[in-house]
């Protein structure tokens, strides 16, 4: 009480001073510079702690000595005179004390959680609703509350020190607690301790080396244990799962493509991406369907209080969002994102097709004397849009998905004046309808209704001069989706303490695919495949923090699948072991299956449609299981941070085509296993503004397809190290970013013949007398390595509403040349040995607007 009637009559002293001492907002910084060159003085403070804040004070009317006293009552900052032109600028730590309430009863609220400035601050309220800390801040600081079923509430630290213990009201709302976090790799990009899964904040998200535009596949890839052996960003391996076995859902839509440009781009736009959850060692029983990691991509669902537009170019495409609030309890956002029309192709959109279509009909007809390339045209868009209404107690959500790529090459030969045409064509769409209902504060249940669609097509269409024209090869792939979720969440106990999660999911997949053309000159008949099934799946998880220091998550997950009258168990747990404060151990370990599959083809062929159609499983092509475990720790102290996971992974019943696909062999596929071992280490320290990590993986990878080879063989992606060293840097209105990547080469397996081409008789015979070969891989590609670097400006001019940011990446900024892999490309009647290389030297420039 003492103290609070000193500050009492020191601000009453101050009064006489405050009716001409106000003046408009003005940086701190600034004001600082003025008074150093007007009183010839220096301040001393770091950045991180001026930046952010804005006085009000009239500081060209007032004293020196008047001025620090009102910035001392705005800011909350001590000026500290300690030679006669020298004045230190620092926090002190203030004694907060909260008691959280509900705004409707006033009961107490236990377990809400408290940030500031929105990073977690490892606090909690107790059994009563209060909370008391001592912390360093300044009275413009952002305090945070965090309950579930509640709608965060944000407060500047100043207002909770005016009295001894400060009432925070929390009203119910549609809102869900985000777990408790550890800063992971930079700003934005965080660990979640309870299921061990990384949380990506794209509106947070720090710069990244080699991107500026926030590429959400590009913060995936810059994780420990996930890897791009071929250079695309899209085409994600997953500790050591292939690039199908990963789970990737936008607002619960299913994503069958890998990106833009086959995988070079990613076809989510950060602009309305604002979560991303990766799980890199299995998911919970909530999530199914595949048996490797997943990806879960949420969009924005909170209604802003003003509309907002933006508007960006970039040398390789354009984006546009909007995002309008409706009324108090609407909002809409829709974005699209599109490459500019024609032929013309920047540094940076050469390098990408470089990359994605080498070797490829076109670029060896360019090399060919007797080909003429004329026309060679690709184009891509995506456009999301989504509707948010809170209702009284609840949401009500609705999301729409539109990606589309699309390929024209025409090629003439000048021996004979015929024309051949190609044409690809991929779309991903996606509807999903959510509603949230929060029963209580304690139980809420999450409904969802979706419909998404995949179709990729592929045509060779000849026009010789002497004859009619015909259709070479066409191919179909379709995938139509459709499910049905109920997912209930009750909490019970106090803060912390237990949590059911239990609920039901439908699905139904319809999987088409049509393959004819023409062999030797002679029309074949089409092949034709269609099928369909559903998977009904229930699911129980339990959550409960046991001995105050450990935090357990178990459940099962059950499946029935129509088509082959499939039944499982999926028994999934994940375990947090809190041994200090700043010493954690985890671990966890669950069993997965898979019902609609891709094929391994044994190479980075994304353009090929083999690699592109998915297949359901059936009593032919079996289901994909697997079982998986990690252990790990944690260290977290000072701005270190050491994190060690070691992962084990076993899948079963994968397939490939068999190397006799002719009538005479009634099975067409050849089933196989995966095994998967491999640990990652991550090193980061945090230099206030500076944020650098190491990270280092190791992994083994192997199949065993035992009717292609008699030993187990080294996957064509295997890549057993990989290391990354990465610094980021705000500073002011820039920031900078650069990374070092160094990897193994993959197999060579260039010289064998026990792996099938897609619709080729090659390989071992098909008669079961002879001899399966038994062939090893023929040493490594070489290692590769490259450096990346960014840099972008914000600027924003006084007195406008508006701000833009301008920006420079560069990838591969020594040009190296990394080869991937070879092997034979066959264009007509001529067979050549080709080399495919990663992305070389590709700079990029970027500037949005926004208003």
């Amino acid at each position: 009480m003492t103290k609070l009637f000193l500050v009492t009559i020191f601000s009453f002293c101050l009064l006489p001073f405050t009716g001409w001492g106000q003046a408009s907002p003005r940086p701190l910084r600034e004001v600082l510079s003025y008074l150093q060159a007007h009183h010839h003085i220096t301040f001393s403070f770091a950045d991180d702690i001026v930046d952010p804040l804005v006085v009000t004070v009239d500081y060209e009317r007032v004293s020196l000595e008047t001025f620090l006293a009102l910035a001392n009552r705005e800011t909350g900052l001590v000026f500290d005179k300690v030679d006669e032109d020298i004045i230190l600028v620092k926090k002190i730590a203030y004694n907060v004390c909260v008691r959280l309430v509900d705004q409707g009863s006033g009961g107490d609220l236990s377990g809400v959680q408290i940030l500031l400035n929105e990073q977690p601050a490892n606090i909690t309220t107790d059994k009563k609703g209060y909370a008391r800390f001592s912390k360093s801040l300044t009275f413009q600081d952002t305090v945070s509350f965090r309950f579930i079923g509640y709608e965060q509430t944000n407060v500047a630290a100043g207002s909770l020190l005016e009295a001894e213990c400060t009432d925070v009201p929390l009203r119910f709302s549609a809102t869900t607690l985000d777990e408790v976090v550890v800063n992971y790799l930079s700003k934005g990009i965080n660990l979640t301790r309870d299921d061990h899964s990384i949380m990506i904040n794209t509106n947070d998200m720090a710069l990244l080396p080699g991107e500026t535009d926030g590429d959400v596949f590009l913060a995936v890839k810059n994780l420990p244990g996930i890897s791009a052996p071929n250079g695309k960003a899209g085409n994600l391996h997953i500790r050591g799962s292939t690039t199908d076995q990963t789970l990737v859902l936008y607002d619960n839509i299913p994503i069958y493509h890998k990106g833009h440009y086959f995988g070079a781009i990613s076809p989510y736009n950060p602009w309305i991406v604002e979560k991303v959850r990766v799980y890199r060692s299995g998911f919970g029983p909530a999530l199914g369907g595949r048996v490797g990691g997943a990806l879960e991509l949420e969009s924005r669902r909170t209604i802003p209080d003003s509309a907002t537009y933006k508007a960006g170019l970039n040398s390789y495409f354009g984006a546009a969002i909007v995002t309008i609030p409706v009324s108090e309890k609407v909002a809409f956002n829709g974005t699209t994102r599109l490459a500019y029309p024609g032929s013309w192709r920047s540094p940076k959109l050469e390098a990408i097709n470089d990359m994605v279509f080498q070797p490829s009909i076109a670029s060896l007809a360019e090399n060919n004397p007797v080909q003429s390339v004329l026309e060679d045209d690709f184009r891509f868009r995506d456009s999301n849009a989504n509707l948010t209404v809170n209702t009284e107690n609840g949401q009500v959500f609705i999301s729409l998905l539109d990606v589309d790529n699309q390929q024209e090459v025409s090629i003439k030969n000048l021996n004979n004046n015929s024309l051949q045409f190609t044409n690809y064509r991929l779309q991903n769409r996606g509807a999903n309808l959510q509603w949230l209902a929060y029963w209580s504060s304690v139980f809420n249940t999450n409904v969802s209704l979706m419909r998404s669609m995949y179709k990729y097509n592929s045509t060779i269409f000849i026009d010789p001069e002497d004859r009619p024209p015909f259709l070479q090869d066409t191919f179909e792939n379709e995938i139509n989706d459709w499910s049905f979720k109920v997912e209930n969440n009750v909490e019970f106990g106090t803060a912390g303490g237990k949590t059911l999660q239990f609920g039901y999911e439908l699905n139904r997949h319809e999987v088409m695919s049509k393959r004819e053309g023409r062999l030797r000159g002679q029309a074949i008949e089409a092949i034709i495949s269609d099928r369909s099934a559903f998977l009904h799946a229930f699911f129980v998880n339990h959550s409960a923090q046991l001995l105050e220091k450990m935090t357990l998550n178990a459940g099962i997950r059950s499946n029935y699948y129509s088509r082959t009258k499939d039944y499982r168990l999926e028994p999934r747990v994940s375990l947090n072991y809190q041994l200090t404060p700043n010493w954690s151990l985890k671990s966890s370990a669950g069993m997965y299956s898979q019902y609609i599959t891709q094929a391994v083809f044994f190479d980075f062929e994304d353009t090929r449609a083999e690699n592109l159609s998915w297949g359901l499983a059936d009593s032919r092509r079996p289901v994909v299981k697997s079982s998986q475990w990690m252990l790990g720790g944690l260290w977290d102290k000072n701005g270190w941070m050491i994190d060690l996971e070691l992962h084990q992974k076993q899948v079963e019943d994968l397939f490939t085509d068999t190397p006799d696909p002719g009538p005479g062999n009634v099975d067409p596929f050849i089933s196989g296993g995966l095994s998967v071992y491999g640990a990652d280490l991550l090193i980061r320290k945090n230099w206030g503004l500076l944020d650098a990590w190491i990270s280092y993986s190791y992994l083994y990878t192997e199949m065993d397809f035992v009717e292609l080879n008699q030993q187990t063989f080294k996957t064509y992606y295997d890549q057993p190290h990989v290391f990354n060293i990465t610094g980021t840097l705000p500073w002011r209105r820039w920031k900078f970013s650069a990374g070092w990547h160094f990897s193994s080469g993959v197999p060579d397996y260039s010289q064998s013949t026990f792996f099938p081409e897609p619709g080729i008789s090659q390989g071992p015979p098909a008669n079961p007398n002879e001899p399966v070969p038994s062939e090893s891989y023929n040493g490594r590609f070489p290692s590769r390595h490259q450096l990346d670097m960014a840099v972008v400006y914000d600027f924003s001019p006084r007195k406008r509403r508006w701000k833009g940011s301008l920006g420079l990446s560069l990838l591969n900024v020594y040009d190296e040349n990394n080869l991937v892999e070879e092997g034979e490309v066959t264009f007509g009647p001529v067979t050549s040995f080709e080399g495919r290389y990663a992305i070389g030297f590709a700079p990029n420039v970027m500037i949005n607007f926004q208003w």
